[in-house]
């Protein structure tokens, strides 16, 4: 049988408080995992799809077609290196650390994949420029 709850003197009119062990930042600071691993999901699908896009072009280089389709493939597998080299630079805590601008351009291109048919990668920057605004590139 469970024991009923009483309540202390302490306890009574009370509002309840927020742990002392709260996390060290500000509800308007930006965690970077939100920030840098959206880099790395989008870097990865673009170098998968920049694989599937060169083995396309590579078969379909005897109808002609393969040659407007192989500069898609270099095009994504830019971005993904690009994008890789971003959440390293992200990750590691030297400084300096990455531009707002710079973040911004490569969030747009990933939003710009779409053209490639790489929904994640157009799924990453989204999320990217929604949390855009609380980066703070000298902190």
């Amino acid at each position: 049988m469970i024991p009923p709850m009483t309540q202390t003197p302490d306890d009574q009119g009370s509002e309840p408080t927020a742990p002392a062990s709260a996390p060290a930042g500000a509800a308007g600071e930006l965690d970077m995992n939100l920030l840098k691993f959206p880099f790395l999901i989008s870097g990865i699908f673009n170098a998968i799809s920049a694989l599937c896009w060169l083995m396309m072009g590579v078969l379909l280089i005897m109808v002609f077609i393969g040659c407007a389709i192989i500069p898609l493939a270099i095009a994504a597998g830019v971005l993904a290196v690009f994008e890789i080299l971003t959440f390293v630079a992200l990750h590691s805590e030297k400084k300096p650390r990455p531009t707002k601008k710079k973040l911004r351009l490569l969030a747009i291109f990933e939003i710009c994949s779409i053209l490639l048919l790489n929904v994640p990668s157009v799924a990453c920057g989204i999320w990217t420029l929604l949390q855009l605004e609380k980066y703070d590139e000298n902190a």
